[in-house]
């Protein structure tokens, strides 16, 4: 038997020290796991209540897609007239200070997403 204030044996402390840090990491990672969850729940369920606001009116988009159907849907054909168009209807996101300028883009960029916001138009059409 060791007396009152003799240091404990090396190995049996190292020992000791690892076995509180296993424990201690596994509850830390425990509690990081719940609180995740819990916020990605809470997260979740703001998303879902909540309903997009569109700022763009359907009325626009039906013109839109009144005058691009007289254009080719081939990307590369039209891209003069495609430009014109998308400048004309959102010139908030398309023109030269909007988001995405069309001017400085390729016409085959253009033509590409000319034709997605056209399908765009369509489906918001008829809903």
């Amino acid at each position: 038997m060791r007396e009152y204030g003799e240091n404990p044996h090396p190995n049996i402390e190292r020992m000791k020290i690892g076995l509180a840090n296993a424990i201690f990491t596994k509850r830390s990672a425990e509690k990081e796991e719940n609180y995740w969850k819990r916020r990605n729940d809470q997260g979740l369920e703001k998303v879902v209540k909540q309903k997009r606001r569109r700022t763009v009116p359907d009325i626009r988009y039906q013109k839109f897609y009144d005058e691009a159907n007289e254009l080719s849907s081939n990307i590369g054909r039209d891209s003069d007239k495609k430009t014109e168009l998308l400048i004309k209807y959102f010139p908030g996101r398309f023109g030269d200070k909007g988001r995405n300028p069309v001017n400085s883009m390729d016409y085959l960029k253009v033509g590409n997403l000319f034709n997605k916001l056209v399908d765009y138009s369509q489906k918001r059409i008829q809903q």
